[in-house]
């Protein structure tokens, strides 16, 4: 029998660093269309939804043909809520009506600079190791080793390098998790509470996909580097 996949958007209303920011307009289309458009035209996904607590998301959302099955509750959908709860609430909605997902993807909108296959490339490479998950994962350039802080009047070593000099191009290459995409076995992250796990892989990102919209500069980085690359066009 196939393994189905569940590809979930979450998208809530409430954003404090910038607002609405799920459906600004985001060279000419509401942001949250280009993640809801290149999850539509993976093959490998059985099934695309949007989670949000918000209407007007939902009818944005509808207009391009995107599933909303549901709203999501508002206890779930503050700043503080982790994303197990909406990923977990939407597995629910769908166990009630006795249909069952093997695999989960999360796809935040909010990291819309993709490839065109991204998506499937992850998948394939997600199956072909056999994993639990899979993670997005992008090189770090501000390395921790030569992260400051500020004590006072005084800027401070973050690590306790005891202020020996450090050249950048010796440090070992670091990684951080962006919201491009997040795979996991279902029965794996209901139980882990989390995309994490013992055989957790990745997805190496280009530098220039580094990038999660959390405020208004964030996201005019974005939109510039999507414009010059004419991603829209390479969907």
């Amino acid at each position: 029998m196939k393994k189905r996949f569940l590809a979930i958007i979450p998208a809530r209303s409430g954003s404090k660093g910038l607002k609405n920011k799920n459906i600004l307009n985001f060279c000419k289309k509401p942001l949250i269309y280009w993640t809801i458009r290149v999850a539509q035209n993976c093959k490998l996904l059985d099934e695309v939804v949007v989670s949000t607590d918000s209407k007007k998301i939902k009818s944005i959302a509808e207009k391009f043909d995107a599933k909303v099955p549901f709203l999501r509750p508002k206890r779930i959908s503050q700043d503080n809520s982790p994303s197990y709860s909406l990923v977990k609430h939407c597995i629910d909605f769908f166990k009630k009506k006795k249909i069952y997902f093997d695999f989960i993807v999360l796809l935040e909108p909010t990291s819309p600079i993709r490839k065109k296959n991204d998506i499937e490339n992850s998948i394939k490479k997600f199956l072909v190791n056999k994993l639990d998950s899979l993670i997005s994962l992008g090189k770090v350039f501000e390395h921790p080793y030569v992260i400051k802080k500020i004590s006072g009047n005084k800027a401070l070593n973050f690590l306790n390098t005891k202020n020996k000099y450090i050249n950048r191009q010796t440090l070992p290459d670091l990684y951080f998790p962006y919201g491009v995409i997040y795979i996991s076995k279902t029965d794996s992250y209901l139980k882990n509470k989390t995309f994490y796990s013992k055989k957790t892989g990745y997805y190496l990102l280009e530098d220039y996909q580094n990038l999660e919209i959390d405020n208004v500069y964030d996201f005019y980085s974005a939109e510039a580097i999507f414009k010059k690359l004419k991603l829209d066009y390479k969907l």
